[in-house]
């Protein structure tokens, strides 16, 4: 297949491509270049392509196709610089008393208590937008107040305002850019007597944040209702993080094991639990097509909801517009998986906030993904094994391997390690997730009746504490991950243009022309060999998942 070809077949992404180059460059030249310019630059554009357009008569389409690309080139920038601006919130640079909204659960950190807060009102001026801070409360040991403060309390505090600045080395983790990318715009640090509650004015809040609010709330209640239970700490904090993305329970240690063995994305929220949901809803209303339309919308408000309930990290927020786009290409009756959804998910993300191209969390993601698609059907090929054990062994392997193929070069570069029992760990963590969710589930459904959830939270805690056990054992054996890599950008680049020019040297040894062997662009094969019954899994599989974890 030829590249114009695939472009043609696959003309998103061109647009995304655009679209990131826009936002790069807009990016690196912040200091320059205003976001007015790019704006009036892009209506600019804009009204040469309709120009264009109605004084040929003649439609030619090559000029036209430039002039839309451009156009996209500078949306993307124009995004870009208009996000920075928002964020770019001018802070009193002096104690002030201020009002705030408490946006995410308390956590013990040290001597203090680190939280989210939505500012409403700043001395006696009440601000037009609340502005997202990152707290720090020292903790009063004697009476304990900071323990009364919950996801939706309001507070009255006295304390300074401070820009974002570098909080210590962590590899090559850039704190501000992941502040910036989760919409934080200040930092403050509240003395233990400086605070008090109060009566706060949300009407400045918008309908989401509300909604967001009440959702982080029942979820709270939901994880308490989990912990009297009686599952020890570690057993509740994994399944706290895998089912509600709730991490701050999760010890170092344990933390550490999952790390090493090659593990993490499973403490991370991602398509998985988005599939259970999604899943479970489409086999209740079936594929009929009277239905269909009702299941479909049913099946998505619950996975969108789910998303606000969780918080919307980036990897939940990546696997739901999969969804939706799949879902419309289901109702349409048109494929559901390709580079082409993929590249659409991406321009959806990118145009409602340019900022996701630098978080971690949202490259990882798509690099998987993108790795899926591209490479796993090639692996399939290899070896067709008759039982269905192994075939679905066979299947999670080559998932694993295509998503490592194209994650290792950035999270070696971005964390200095490198799992080497991915594979196995894979196998084992992605059946013990599908158990410890479904018996998540059945948890909730039982909360009601006392007895039987606790028989049902002691099963639960069993499966935890053997994957635990399991991942602990793992992380001790010789050579379990190569720790201490230090890869420059360059270096990170040269290892993705060897990967693709490996890619199409394969592609010609076996006699296809170039890109057919990338069965992503094969408009006649299902991708990544999924079937109706299993494509969903592409979406399940998400090693950047856990690189949403805020610091």
């Amino acid at each position: 297949m030829e590249l114009r070809k695939a472009l043609q077949l696959n003309p998103m992404l061109r647009w995304v491509g655009a679209l990131i180059a826009g936002i790069v460059a807009a990016d690196g030249l912040a200091n320059c270049v205003s976001a007015n310019c790019w704006q009036w630059l892009l209506a600019g554009t804009v009204g040469l392509l309709l120009t264009t357009y109605l004084l040929h008569e003649e439609r030619r389409v090559w000029p036209q196709c430039l002039l839309l690309v451009a156009a996209t080139f500078l949306l993307g920038a124009t995004l870009q610089g208009r996000a920075q601006e928002r964020l770019s919130v001018m802070v009193p640079n002096e104690d002030v008393e201020y009002e705030a909204v408490v946006s995410s659960e308390p956590q013990a950190k040290g001597k203090t208590a680190r939280m989210d807060l939505l500012v409403t009102r700043v001395g006696d001026r009440p601000l037009p937008r609340p502005v997202s801070v990152r707290a720090s409360l020292l903790r009063d040991t004697a009476t304990a107040r900071w323990q009364s403060l919950h996801v939706g309390c309001e507070i009255r505090a006295y304390a300074r305002f401070e820009r974002l600045r570098p909080m210590g080395h962590r590899s090559r983790f850039d704190y501000i850019r992941w502040a910036q990318v989760h919409g934080y715009q200040a930092q403050t640090f509240i003395y233990y007597s400086h605070w008090e509650p109060a009566v706060v004015s949300i009407r400045t809040l918008s309908i989401m944040q509300r909604a967001r609010l009440k959702l982080l709330g029942f979820r709270q209640n939901l994880l308490r209702r989990f912990h009297a239970l009686g599952l020890d700490d570690q057993q509740y904090a994994v399944v706290a993080a895998m089912a509600l993305g709730d991490k701050s329970g999760l010890s170092q240690a344990t933390k550490d094991s999952y790390a090493i063995s090659g593990a993490s994305h499973v403490l991370a929220l991602s398509g998985l639990h988005l599939g259970i949901v999604y899943g479970l809803l489409t086999w209740v209303f079936g594929m009929r097509r009277r239905w269909l339309w009702v299941g479909q919308g049913l099946a998505l408000t619950a996975v969108w909801s789910y998303v606000m309930l969780v918080g919307f990290p980036t990897s939940v927020v990546r696997s739901a517009t999969m969804f939706t786009v799949c879902s419309v290409c289901l109702l349409l009756r048109r494929r559901r998986i390709s580079i082409n959804t993929l590249a659409l998910a991406a321009l959806l993300m990118l145009m409602a906030n340019p900022l996701n191209l630098w978080d971690v969390g949202f490259q990882l993601s798509f690099l998987a993904v993108l790795g899926i698609l591209v490479y796993q059907r090639a692996f399939n090929r290899q070896w067709h094994p008759s039982s269905q054990l192994l075939q679905w062994a066979w299947g999670t392997t080559t998932l694993s391997l295509a998503a490592q193929l194209t994650t290792a070069p950035l999270v070696a570069y971005y964390f200095g390690r490198f799992s080497c029992y991915f594979l196995l760990t894979n196998l084992l963590v992605v059946l013990a997730a599908f158990f410890i969710l479904y018996t998540t589930l059945a948890l909730l459904l039982t909360l009601p009746f006392a007895v039987v959830a606790q028989g049902v939270a002691w099963v639960l805690a069993m499966e935890a504490g053997a994957l635990n056990q399991v991942l602990t054992t793992m992380s001790t054996w010789p050579g379990a991950s190569v720790e201490g890599i230090n890869l420059t950008l360059w270096q990170v680049v040269a290892l993705y243009v060897m990967l693709l020019s490996i890619t199409v040297v394969v592609s010609y040894a076996w006699r296809l022309r170039p890109l057919q062997v990338l069965d992503a662009f094969n408009p006649d094969e299902d991708p990544a060999g999924l079937s109706d019954a299993s494509w969903d899994g592409l979406i399940d599989n998400d090693p950047g998942a856990l690189y949403d974890d805020r610091p």
